[in-house]
Order: structure tokens, then sequence, then C-alpha cells
């Protein structure tokens, strides 16, 4: 910190005005504090690395995805099976094939249609009769014609897992992989050798809205999923390859990712719905920055975020545990608490807030009001449903 930084931040008045600009969140921060327990054994299971070489998962490697083994570190401590467990963001279905592989029912909730196809292809691929033609080739040189002719749904796979590939984990298109035919060819290959290693169909993928979920109350046995992280990752940009196939083919627009705006191009017009007061002043110190859209995304994050969880506890059945991975950003310089404001929305929604456990931080810790070194956490929540 230069000397200049250290005689402003002596300023009474300059910390008279820091700690006014987050008192919510520092009054958040300290109801919770007691609660917050480091767990740095989690950090491994909460990224897809250890997954990228496994059967079923490697099809999609998704940035996004937790690994499978916290899926079943979920498990050992979920109670006995009382419904599927539902994961409401399912994105490339992590939590419905580690279920499945487990024999454990599982109901993967995505808005994507390719994803929610991926999915649902792993689920039942011991039902599929005949390997995809396209290991044998020939495949056409353009993404489109190559669709058109897929003919079987795991052709159709294989040219989607081809399109995947060729973006980077941000979204960003590839400059040094093969050429599209010998992606989808390799593609095939994968579905081939991972047909040994398919898991009993137990469970299933749907389309539909993670803040409207179509389902009864208490239907579910557990939940386990990670909603979007604000301002991380582009999620659109790293599905649109799969979604401009999928949705040519159905003669459809793609269908918006922005369930929960995540990224900072989203749509910032959202709901006026009465947020927690450490979210609207997280937005409030955004828009006296002169940073009105990105006010307005943490505004709808926020909501959004809120009407997820009021779903998913709605539809958890009594005794069954939920689990949140889910992190803290720094947005724009401004410090959103994320986690723990799903834990007061969980606790607001009559859920016990079982433990909070911090796998890891982002970044080096800063002032928040009176505090000192807050840093944006990754944490996982456990909640339960009282019986």
């Amino acid at each position: 910190m230069s000397p200049r930084r250290r005689r402003r931040d002596r300023n009474p008045q300059v910390r008279a005005r820091q700690r006014h600009e987050a008192a919510a969140r520092e009054r958040l921060e300290r109801a919770w504090y007691a609660r917050l327990a480091l767990a740095p054994e989690l950090a491994r299971l909460v990224v897809h690395r250890e997954a990228e070489a496994a059967p079923l998962h490697r099809w999609l490697p998704y940035r996004q995805g937790f690994s499978p083994a916290l899926v079943d570190w979920f498990l050992e401590r979920s109670p006995a099976p009382q419904g599927p467990i539902l994961d409401p963001f399912s994105g490339s279905g992590t939590t419905a094939l580690a279920c499945a592989r487990r024999g454990r029912p599982a109901l993967a909730v995505e808005s994507i249609g390719s994803l929610v196809f991926l999915t649902e292809v792993r689920l039942r691929l011991r039902a599929y009769e005949q390997d995809p033609s396209f290991a044998r080739g020939p495949v056409p040189a353009e993404p489109q014609r190559a669709w058109q002719q897929a003919r079987t749904p795991l052709d159709r796979a294989a040219v989607l897992l081809a399109a995947a590939r060729t973006v980077r984990a941000d979204g960003r298109p590839r400059r040094d992989d093969p050429d599209f035919p010998t992606l989808v060819t390799d593609c095939a290959t994968v579905i081939c050798q991972d047909r040994a290693h398919a898991p009993d169909p137990l469970g299933h993928a749907i389309q539909a809205d993670a803040r409207s979920l179509p389902l009864r109350a208490g239907a579910v046995g557990g939940i386990l999923t990670s909603p979007p992280y604000l301002g991380r990752y582009d999620y659109a940009r790293q599905v649109r390859p799969l979604e401009r196939l999928w949705h040519a083919d159905h003669n459809a627009r793609p269908a918006r990712r922005d369930q929960i705006p995540a990224r900072r191009e989203a749509r910032a017009r959202g709901p006026r719905e009465d947020l927690h007061p450490a979210g609207d002043e997280a937005a409030q110190q955004l828009a006296r920055a002169g940073r009105r859209k990105e006010a307005g995304l943490v505004r709808r994050y926020v909501a959004e975020l809120d009407k997820a969880i009021d779903a998913s506890a709605a539809v958890l059945a009594p005794g069954a545990l939920m689990g949140l991975v889910l992190a803290g950003a720094r947005f724009c310089g401004t410090y959103l608490p994320a986690d723990l404001l799903a834990a007061e929305r969980c606790a607001a929604c009559g859920l016990t807030v079982d433990e909070l456990l911090v796998a890891r931080t982002f970044g080096p810790g800063r002032r928040l009001g009176g505090l000192e070194d807050v840093a944006p956490r990754e944490t996982v929540l456990l909640a339960r449903r009282p019986r």
C-alpha cells in the first residue's frame, strides 16, 4: 500500500464513510462468522479437474462443474433415500451421473436443451444397441452438415461434444485444435469406450427453470447444486456452439441462460423486489460509483438466487439435506457475500443451516467496514428441512 493510501485510510471521515457504505454487509459477516468453518479438504472436490479423464464425466469438461467426489461426500451425509437427489442447475450432469453410479436415483434440471440431452444420453447409454456411426466416419467438415446427418442419439451426442471442444473453458474459440471431423470421430470413440462404464439407468434429466421447479412439495430426498458465480464465467459463451446446433434443428431460438444472471454482459433489468439489506447495499455502492448497469445486475442476481433457493426448499422432503456450492465475489471492486446471503435465505425458508464449510478463498483480503482481511469465499452450505 502506498503512503498516500495509508494517509487516506487514517482519515476519520474516510473510515466513517467506508463503514457506512458496508454496514449491512459487515453485520451479515459478523452474524455468521462463528459458523464459518475452514474445510481445505473440500478445495479439490469443488473443481471439475479430477473428473476430466473419468468415463462419462469427460464428455463435457464444464468449467463450472464440481467433482463427482463431492457428490460421494454429500451422499455420505445425506439421510436414507426418500426420493431422488435433485440438481436444479445440472450443467454437465455431474450430480445425476455420480448418483446413478452409487445406485441413487437423481433428477437433473437444466434450462439449456443441449446439456439436458447430453445428460439423458449418458444416463441411458446402456439402452442404445449400436455404437455411433461417426466413430467409423466419414464426417462432414461443417458442424451444421454433421448435425443434419446425425441420425441416432449417439451420433448427435458426438457432434455436440465436438462443438463443445471448439471453444476453450472460458468460451473463447480454440485456434490449435484438429479439424471438426477429427473432433467428431474422437468424441464418437470416447462414447464407444465409455459404454462399458455406463451406470444403471437411474434418474432423469429435464429442461426446466430452477426458479420454478415442476415438482410437488417434498418430492426430493436431497439437493446438491452450484448456482452461477457472479462475475466469474461467461456461461452463455461456453455453451453457444452446442445451442446453435440444437436450436437450428428444433427451429427455435436459443433459450436465455440468464436464469440467474452472473456475467457482466447479462441484462441488468429485472425484478424490483425487496432485497436483503446486504445485497441492496452492494448495489447502491456500485450505483454511487457510476456503475448503474452493474448495480442492476447485482440486484437481479440476488433476487433470482432467492427465487431458486425458495423453489428448491419447497420441494425438499422433511429431514432431507440441501447442499449449495457457491462463492462470494468482489464485483467491480464491491464485495458481495453470496454464500451468507444464501444462508440467510435458507433460514428464511424454514431450513436449518447445519454447516458453512469454506473450501477456499479468492485473492487477498480487504477491509469491509470495520472488518479487516475479508476475502471472497467458495463455500459448501449444508441446510436441512426439519422433520
